[in-house]
């Protein structure tokens, strides 16, 4: 069996298109972390993005919390998700960021 995998560049193309509304709020693609996840029999494509956390607006408990360069960053990942194309990923990466844009708090 001969598992047809998308290109590497359809990915980049896909991946790199971040919505308006999301580019606001600080979201970037992590282009390392994103790729083809090749198994036994089985391909999925992950999407990876990350914003800068805000102190007292984002809930720790509520989001998935990464550190690097001492500074703290939301991060989603559609790994769990397996999608299908790299179009699938990046979908469902667009509603995990929304997600997690949606449990920030109004700053008191």
């Amino acid at each position: 069996m001969t598992i047809r995998r998308q290109s590497k560049y359809t990915g980049q193309h896909v991946l790199a298109q971040i919505p308006d509304d999301l580019v606001t709020m600080g979201w970037e693609w992590v282009r390392p972390e994103s790729n083809a996840v090749t198994t036994m029999g089985s391909a999925w494509y992950k999407a990876v993005y990350v914003r800068p956390f805000d102190q007292g607006i984002d809930e720790e408990g509520a989001v998935t919390i990464v550190h690097q360069n001492d500074r703290r960053w939301v991060r989603v990942s559609t790994n769990q998700n397996r999608s299908v194309s790299w179009d699938a990923a990046h979908e469902g990466a667009i509603e995990l960021m929304r997600e997690a844009d949606a449990k920030r708090q109004e700053a008191e």
